[in-house]
């Protein structure tokens, strides 16, 4: 696969659907369904000066452990949890429902989240996380 490909949105999702796949294949070795004790977003952000544009991407770590990542994209803010929100839910990681913020879902079924954003001045920097 090309390098480009990696940054893709249906990359991304493919990854995490697999990343999903052990977490509930293990637990089911274990007799238990998987639920995270912890999600953990961090976003990486990028100021490009020129156009004015802010742009991101995210990693998500369940327990710890990498699970998912959302791609280089634009979006200010703390839109890199709802990017990585939307890699979750279509990888089928979370049954959170559509609308529901990431913090909302955590809070009522007893997940601790937590998130931070690092910003780069570097797009290069930024975009290959």
């Amino acid at each position: 696969m090309a390098k480009s490909d990696h940054n893709s949105l249906s990359y991304c999702i493919e990854t995490a659907k697999e990343n999903a796949a052990v977490l509930r294949r293990d637990a089911n070795a274990a007799g238990r369904e998987y639920k995270p004790v912890s999600i953990m977003v961090i976003g990486y952000r990028w100021f490009d000066r020129v156009n004015g544009n802010t742009y991101h991407s995210a990693m998500v770590y369940f327990d710890g452990q990498a699970v998912a990542r959302a791609p280089f994209q634009y979006g200010y803010g703390d839109q890199y949890v709802s990017s990585a929100l939307e890699i979750i839910r279509k990888a089928g990681l979370l049954d959170c429902p559509e609308g529901t913020p990431l913090w909302q879902y955590c809070r009522d079924n007893g997940i601790t989240f937590t998130y931070q954003a690092h910003d780069g001045l570097k797009r290069d920097a930024m975009r290959n996380r």
